[in-house]
Formats: C-alpha cells, structure tokens, sequence
C-alpha cells in the first residue's frame, strides 16, 4: 500500500475506494510518503491530510481546499517547510497581519535568503551586505570616481 501511494499519487484514489479504506491515521501517513496525494479529491477537505501533506512538502498546499489554504495552522505548517508556500495560500492568509510577520520573521528570511530566492538584484547579487563586502563597495565607488576623472581629463 505504502510503496504504491509512493510510486503514484493516484494509488491513494483506489485505496479510498476499496470496501474497507485506510484508517485517519493511515491516510496521514500516505499522504506524508507522498504529499500530492492531496489532489485525490476526498483528500481536499481532510485537515489532518492536509497538515501531514504540508509538512512533508509545503507547496502542497495549492492541492488543499481554498477553505484550509486560509487555515492559519496549516499555512503556517507549509510555510514552515517551504516559505514560499504562503503565495500559494488563500488570499486572505496572505493579509492576516500574523501570518505576513511570520512570512517576515527571522527564521523565514533565512530559510529564503540560503535557498537563494530572497533579495536578488538584477545581477543576482544579493542586497544584503555580509561582512566584507562593505570594503568592496568602497572599492567600487572609488574605481567609479577614478573612471570619471579620467574622462574629464
């Protein structure tokens, strides 16, 4: 049963289907093997399936019901996985004052910042300056100003 859901999503669609279905905690554990699961269509609206899900693979919060997608629990779950989860929720999570502090939190920030998807410009550096990188900035600033007074002259 394990091996199938984790092969293919759509396994979880038989298994419901069969005269004596997985118990709440089974369908949990299924859909932790394989979160997109949650497409299966009974599995939508199952909050303890949708948290199993988002805590495997926080983008798996777009296959849970818009209802759940606004849950604060669960898009905290997802987030706490995958912070960009939360452009993937409900457009009223997304205004909950709670939920945009812990988007802007520390933690988060990190977690974005090391998977590379947070304050790139557009030559793909990062604005944030570490240590080190001050000295460099100087060092720009004045190669600029000796390139201009060299045209000047």
């Amino acid at each position: 049963m394990q091996e199938a859901v984790r092969q293919d999503w759509r396994a979880m669609q038989d298994l419901l289907a069969i005269r004596n279905p997985p118990t709440q905690a089974q369908i949990e554990e299924l859909v932790a093997l394989n979160p997109s699961t949650l497409q299966v269509h009974e599995l939508r609206t199952n909050r303890g399936a949708a948290l199993a899900g988002v805590r495997a693979d926080g983008m798996a919060l777009r296959y849970v019901d818009p209802d759940l997608r606004k849950d604060e629990e669960v898009v905290r779950e997802a987030m706490q996985q995958k912070p960009e989860a939360w452009f993937v929720s409900h457009p009223i999570a997304r205004y909950d004052p709670k939920l945009q502090d812990h988007f802007d939190s520390g933690p988060m920030r990190r977690t974005r910042e090391r998977n590379g998807k947070f304050g790139r410009g557009i030559a793909g550096r990062a604005y944030a300056i570490e240590e080190g990188d001050e000295d460099d900035e100087e060092d720009d600033e004045e190669e600029e100003e000796g390139g201009q007074e060299q045209e000047e002259n």
